[in-house]
């Protein structure tokens, strides 16, 4: 769910991105913006990474809910306890779905 959740996210920014910024969205959307450039190629960049893009770019955010970045944010821990073969409380396997099952209507998955 997880692996789904990060890979759906990381094709819908790079879908939107490319419609607003063409194909060298990677290193034009930031000077738009009035960001600095990137350091690292965007398909190394980790799950929390990738959370400020539907933050910050309005092609990305105007179509999610408000609280979708909360969301994610959330499962961060979450993600980590899972790279890290810990098991997951009832309360974060939860919160983990309920992302999953937001996602599915807003982004390909």
């Amino acid at each position: 769910m997880l692996y789904i959740i990060e890979n759906s996210l990381r094709s819908y920014i790079i879908q939107n991105m490319r419609k607003d910024y063409g194909l060298d969205w990677y290193r034009v959307a930031p000077r738009k913006q009035k960001l600095r450039s990137y350091n690292k190629s965007f398909n190394k960049l980790y799950f929390h990474e990738l959370i400020p893009f539907i933050i910050v770019y309005p092609c990305l955010s105007n179509n999610l809910p408000n609280n979708l970045a909360n969301d994610l944010r959330n499962l961060i821990s979450i993600r980590n306890k899972i790279a890290h073969h810990k098991y997951l409380t009832n309360d974060e396997f939860n919160k983990l779905v309920a992302c999953y099952n937001k996602l599915i209507v807003y982004l390909i998955i």
